[in-house]
């Protein structure tokens, strides 16, 4: 496995709590790796829809040049500070590649502890790859980085298709895949795999976070939905309303879960991909 330089943001004080011992996945969405070095765009969360609706700031057209100057440059609150300006250059991120940073913190970094992410990292790369095959799609590729956070994070850095640029779903869906990477079963993921089998995988989960449960559900069946259909629910795109946030300031967007659920904000995609999904018999 190949090593990137990571530069991580300086104001993620997550990053250098070492007392904190949780073994949940943080996710920040980077930029793409140019010159054998990404930058993080957001700090590290454990929250999903909390990453992407903060990203998704950077580009979204409710934030121009002059509202982010008066109103937000400021302001302290919780809304996008002078870095987060700094950042709005990135706003161009749908158009290029998927770039995401991996870490746990467990307190120390031992050897066990590497072991366990970098294993944690190769199975989701598998359940990545079983996916994006099964789309014909450039296939994503996993690094560890050389990065500047405190020397107890190890920190892995996925770098996907444009594809799953396409919005804040299928966003979503990649980091939800990336973080199920901490389950064993996935080992037994191969390139002949079938996506029957895969589903049954998925199907074993019994743990973890609540939309973690679900997959045991019938949401991974409706994602064979979104990706057969992802031109006729989205357009060709991207589209920056495939990015829109459920609320002008919101912390968080719609994610996965919310299109599954038929509660996504998209009043468009959500009638498409439920007509999709009733056709396929899938409520």
């Amino acid at each position: 496995m190949k090593t990137v330089k990571l530069i991580t943001r300086p104001d993620d004080t997550s990053l250098n709590k070492t007392h904190v011992i949780c073994k949940d996945i943080a996710l920040s969405i980077c930029s793409e790796i140019e010159g054998g070095a990404a930058i993080g765009l957001t700090k590290f969360f454990y929250c999903r829809e909390a990453v992407i609706g903060y990203f998704t700031r950077f580009f979204n057209k409710l934030f121009d040049d002059e509202y982010l100057k008066t109103e937000l440059l400021y302001n302290t609150n919780g809304s996008l500070g002078r870095e987060d300006y700094a950042l709005y250059k990135h706003k161009d991120m749908p158009k290029r590649k998927t770039s995401v940073a991996m870490h746990v913190n467990i307190g120390k970094k031992t050897k066990e502890y590497i072991d366990s992410v970098d294993k944690s990292a190769r199975r989701a790369i598998k359940l990545l790859n079983h996916y994006e095959r099964r789309n014909k799609w450039l296939l994503s590729k996993v690094y560890k980085t050389d990065h500047d956070a405190s020397k107890v994070n190890v920190i892995y850095l996925f770098e996907g298709s444009k594809w799953w640029m396409t919005s804040t779903h299928t966003l979503s869906l990649y980091l939800l895949l990336i973080r199920l990477g901490r389950y064993e079963h996935f080992d037994k993921i191969k390139k002949s795999t079938p996506n029957s089998e895969v589903l049954s995988l998925l199907g074993m989960i019994r743990e973890g976070q609540r939309d973690e449960a679900y997959v045991s559900k019938r949401q991974p069946k409706k994602w064979n939905i979104l990706f057969d259909n992802i031109k006729k629910i989205y357009g060709e795109g991207p589209h920056e309303e495939n990015f829109s946030l459920p609320t002008r300031l919101d912390a968080k967007t719609d994610g996965i879960t919310s299109l599954c659920s038929n509660i996504a904000c998209n009043k468009s995609v959500r009638k498409i991909f439920a007509k999709l999904c009733k056709a396929a018999n899938l409520r």
